[in-house]
């Protein structure tokens, strides 16, 4: 599933990066937000990454780059609090799990706040230019992981 994930990571960064969309423009956004949250639910249970086809899908829908990291900070938030319970549930979460957890929170704040300075400062298209180089790094980063 790893596999899946980079190579669809790695797929939408290509794309957004050389402006040729591989999904369809939403026109019927009641029906495709269900099933690519759905999509994206069986995938984040089957790698714990929540990015996949969630961000291919609010890049197509058109938002504005604030639009569009406001949404993957909702996405992100939410889907990382239910892999969370789900680990507590099932008992694989402990105290020092969640200490390092809470830890790695700083730095994730720190990089929002900086990210804010920054994209203020950019246009829309250097924007895109930059969240797509980021998406397609993550996704060789990924392939190069799975193949390690």
């Amino acid at each position: 599933m790893t596999a899946v994930l980079a190579t669809a990571i790695a797929l939408d960064a290509l794309s957004g990066l050389g402006g040729f969309p591989l999904m369809p423009r939403v026109r019927r956004e009641r029906v495709a937000s269900p099933l690519v949250g759905l999509a994206t639910g069986v995938l984040a249970g089957a790698t714990g990454n929540i990015s996949m086809p969630a961000l291919a899908y609010l890049n197509q829908l058109g938002l504005p780059r604030d639009e569009i990291v406001q949404m993957l900070g909702i996405l992100f938030t939410l889907g990382a609090a239910t892999l969370g319970l789900m680990l507590a549930g099932h008992g694989d979460y402990n105290a020092t799990l969640l200490a390092v957890s809470g830890l790695a929170v700083l730095p994730g704040v720190a990089g929002m706040l900086v990210g804010q300075r920054v994209r203020g400062k950019l246009s829309e298209r250097t924007f895109r230019r930059a969240l797509f180089s980021g998406l397609l790094l993550v996704g060789a980063h990924l392939v190069w992981k799975g193949a390690a």
